[in-house]
């Protein structure tokens, strides 16, 4: 009368380069005796079979026959499921059923803990985690002292903000200078875009009191031979208006900047810097309302030097007061016989 002592029957998942590789074989050893407990040797063909139940039950597996056996010392160890594919749910019990030359061995031996680790393997599909249930908090793994911090609330995401109001919401508190950081060190690479119906990025301040607020702010600070841009916008594709970048401010009290604009440090700076080109009219700056500058306005010359500084060729109008048509007034440079050489003058047009 033979009999089978189970020494060990785990999952040892081969070496492989991926986790998608990962082979669903349990390897499964034991001893192989005699009635009196005399370890056996030779070669016997094994048959393997897994169970719902220590009795009875249903096959959930198999069988699965490894014939030729080779049995040293009573040791053996075989690979379940190089022939018959494991697709079993591991999330229940089971047990494994050993027949040995035809000779059904028992009891039948309950499968550990280590093969439901095949349950891992379902993780990297969305579909599984998707179909979990339990509260509606995500614990999250750290130094314990701030657990359930990210929360899952009808299909919206929540970090740090137990009421999510839209697809993915990051909330902070004082003691967190940024709520989101995004970083892209890949060359042409973007940290962040957005792309909407109407508004691709939309950003808001609420702080009160005295301090500088910024709904949005652009900076960039790397070290390059090319042109370097905080905050770029980019319009296209519409019949009525394009607008790169806008700006609105609007409150009760205090100056408001719809855009505010600065450049400093070494080298050429522009607070602002802009062209038109390619329409029927071209604008690069139109205002609405009233302009003030605080230094030289220079107007055909970039080096003026009064606060308004026109500057135009011999004989062409510099300033035209009205629309140049019959009973208008210009302002010419002039040479010949009106004005003397190189003096303006103000001349009504014919």
């Amino acid at each position: 009368m033979r009999k089978l002592l189970i020494l060990v029957a785990i999952l040892l998942p081969l070496t492989t380069s991926t986790l998608a590789e990962v082979p669903k074989v349990i390897n499964y050893q034991a001893k192989l005796t005699d009635a009196d407990g005399v370890a056996l040797n030779g070669d016997y063909d094994i048959t393997f079979s897994i169970w719902d139940d220590v009795t009875g039950g249903t096959c959930a597996w198999g069988p699965e026959t490894h014939s030729s056996v080779t049995v040293t010392n009573g040791l053996f160890d075989v690979q379940l499921g190089t022939i018959t594919t494991l697709g079993i749910d591991f999330s229940d019990s089971l047990w494994v059923e050993v027949e040995v030359e035809g000779v059904t061995l028992g009891p039948r031996e309950k499968l550990g803990t280590v093969p439901y680790a095949f349950r891992a393997i379902y993780a990297d599909t969305s579909e599984y985690a998707e179909s979990s249930t339990g509260d509606n908090d995500w614990q999250i793994s750290g130094d314990g002292t701030a657990p359930d911090t990210v929360y899952n609330l009808n299909d919206y995401v929540g970090i740090g903000t137990a009421s999510p109001n839209c697809k993915l919401s990051v909330g902070g508190d004082g003691s967190f200078d940024r709520a989101g950081w995004f970083e892209n060190t890949t060359s042409g690479g973007v940290g962040l875009q957005g792309k909407g119906y109407r508004q691709g990025v939309i950003g808001e301040a609420v702080a009160s009191g005295s301090d500088w607020s910024e709904g949005v702010r652009g900076f960039s600070d790397v070290a390059s031979s090319g042109y370097n841009t905080g905050v770029y916008g980019y319009a296209r594709n519409s019949s009525d208006q394009n607008t790169g970048v806008y700006g609105f401010a609007s409150g009760s009290s205090g100056t408001k900047y719809g855009g505010y604009f600065k450049a400093q440090d070494g080298g050429t700076n522009y607070g602002i810097y802009a062209t038109a080109s390619g329409g029927g009219t071209n604008w690069a700056g139109y205002f609405s309302g009233n302009g003030y500058f605080s230094g030289n306005v220079g107007i055909g010359t970039a080096s003026p030097d009064e606060e308004l500084h026109v500057h135009q060729t011999l004989g062409n109008v510099a300033i035209c007061l009205g629309d140049f048509g019959s009973g208008d007034w210009k302002l010419v440079r002039s040479v010949g016989v009106d004005f003397p050489s190189g003096s303006f003058g103000i001349q009504k047009a014919d």
